[in-house]
C-alpha cells in the first residue's frame, strides 16, 4: 500500500492541577496516510455558514491506536473523526484502517 500523505493524530489528555482545575495537554503522533476527498457542503454564503469537507483517510494497520475523540491534522487543517476507526482485513489479517475526517471551516 502506498501512503503518500502524512497526518498528525492529536490525542487530548486531561489532568488536574493541585486546585482541581482541568489541564488539557495534547500528544501529537505523525502517521503515514492516504487522504481522499469524500464530499463537501458549501452552504449559501448569505447565511454565513461554514464549509464542511469530508475526507476518507487510510492508515496502516500497524499505526498506533486512537479513539474517535482524537483530532486529525492534515494539510494545516484540524479535523474531527466521524464515526469509528474501522480495521479492514485481507486474507484474515489486518491490512489497513479507515475513517472519515470532517473539516468544519469558514
Amino acid at each position: 500500500m502506498i501512503l503518500k500523505d502524512t497526518i498528525t493524530v492529536r490525542v487530548a489528555t486531561t489532568a488536574h492541577d493541585r486546585w482541581g482545575q482541568p489541564i488539557t495537554t495534547y500528544e501529537d503522533t505523525d502517521i503515514p496516510a492516504q487522504v481522499f476527498p469524500a464530499g463537501s457542503e458549501d452552504p449559501d454564503q448569505r447565511l454565513h455558514l461554514a464549509l464542511t469537507g469530508r475526507y476518507r483517510v487510510i492508515i496502516p494497520a500497524t499505526a498506533p491506536e486512537f479513539s474517535n475523540s482524537s483530532r486529525v491534522v492534515w494539510d494545516g487543517a484540524e479535523m474531527e473523526i466521524e464515526g469509528k476507526v474501522q480495521t479492514h482485513t485481507a486474507q484474515g489479517r489486518p491490512h489497513h484502517r479507515e475513517f472519515t475526517a470532517v473539516y468544519r471551516g469558514a
